[in-house]
């Protein structure tokens, strides 16, 4: 879970297609000090408040590396990216291509430390967690390890973990991708609730297909190089 500083008082009433995030120009170079790499190129997109995005290009075409800096991870190296509705409390929800649980911890205890880090109550953490976990089908893991569940189920609890502090941005970078068609379906159905019930925007980075038209809209990558259908990017 990622907190960004915004200048928007309240987005509680602010409707639906109501710019969240806006790129202009964005470019993310790597190697300063050797060969360097364009992940991405001058990228520029409007992303609005409860708007669905299927994330789709080649491995290496630049996809990691955007959701990285829309979920202000990373920085690019030129070019801005404003959050016009953003609050201090506002966050963001990341789901990872691996699912990086921490090992000593159980599945409840992975799901609410980054309310913990957020200043939210034990209590309350364990709560939103054993509640999402029970969304996601895996509360009968509640108690277990990471290393005594499979990585489909360790997937599921990376998504838990991203979904329980009702994030105003859910970022998934490939979260079917150790799943059965079934399961994917599945978790997808539950990033579309999500996003339906908080208002949230969701952008999900796919190889599938299955996956992208479960989605309303299509934004590509190519060699660093975002498109996207009419009105969902502006360059």
């Amino acid at each position: 879970m990622t907190r960004l500083r915004g200048t928007a008082d309240s987005t509680s009433t602010l409707p639906t297609d109501y710019p969240l995030l806006i790129g202009h120009r964005v470019t993310r170079t790597y190697g300063a000090t050797g060969p360097q790499v364009t992940a991405v190129r001058d990228a520029s997109w409007v992303l609005a408040r409860g708007q669905r995005v299927a994330l789709t290009g080649p491995s290496g075409s630049g996809k990691s590396t955007l959701l990285y800096l829309m979920a202000g991870l990373d920085a690019p190296t030129s070019g801005r990216i404003r959050r016009p509705a953003w609050t201090e409390q506002s966050t963001v929800g990341v789901v990872f291509q691996g699912a990086s649980l921490i090992p000593s911890l159980n599945v409840v205890e992975n799901i609410a430390l980054p309310m913990l880090f957020a200043g939210v109550t034990e209590s309350s953490a364990r709560s939103r967690a054993i509640a999402t976990a029970e969304k996601l089908g895996i509360d009968g893991l509640a108690n277990k390890l990471p290393q005594e569940i499979s990585g489909g189920e360790a997937q599921r609890v990376a998504i838990a973990r991203a979904l329980a502090p009702n994030p105003l941005l859910i970022l998934a970078d490939e979260p079917t991708g150790q799943l059965n068609h079934a399961a994917a379906d599945f978790v997808i159905d539950v990033l579309l609730q999500a996003s339906d019930e908080a208002g949230a925007a969701l952008v999900v980075a796919t190889h599938d297909p299955l996956i992208a038209r479960r989605l309303p809209h299509e934004w590509t990558m190519r060699d660093g190089r975002l498109y996207a259908g009419a009105g969902q990017a502006e360059k």
